[in-house]
């Protein structure tokens, strides 16, 4: 009875992991954020970087974390040296203001800093 529930319940489970694993991983982002950004260019992520853990992998470089002292990152984002890679709102609009920034977030609309960025505009949703 046991094997037979297991072999009824085993396929849903891993169609629900590889769902919740696709959604985390960000290779969709990721990808066309290395396909687009220039040399120059910065990538940033806002909010919870546990939830889209993979962006750097599929990115192709480490991406700065804006409010990072929010999530079970912030014991490292108040190290001193970790300045240059946990920054907070007003360091990312004076990025914004003056090269190319790519952010990625996982906030609702709302409660994201791309509304109050000018000229933000939206290249991929969820």
């Amino acid at each position: 009875a046991v094997v037979a529930a297991l072999v009824g319940v085993l396929p849903s489970v891993a169609a629900a992991l590889a769902l919740v694993s696709a959604h985390r991983a960000a290779a969709g982002v990721g990808r066309a954020i290395a396909r687009a950004a220039g040399p120059d260019d910065v990538v940033v992520h806002e909010g919870p970087l546990e939830n889209s853990g993979a962006l750097e992998w599929y990115a192709g470089r480490r991406p700065v974390i804006v409010d990072g002292r929010v999530s079970v990152l912030a014991f490292g984002a108040l190290r001193p040296e970790a300045r240059d890679r946990f920054w907070d709102e007003a360091r990312l609009r004076r990025a914004w203001a003056a090269g190319r920034v790519w952010l990625v977030s996982v906030r609702p609309p709302e409660r994201s800093v791309a509304g109050r960025l000018p000229g933000a505009r939206l290249l991929a949703g969820a």
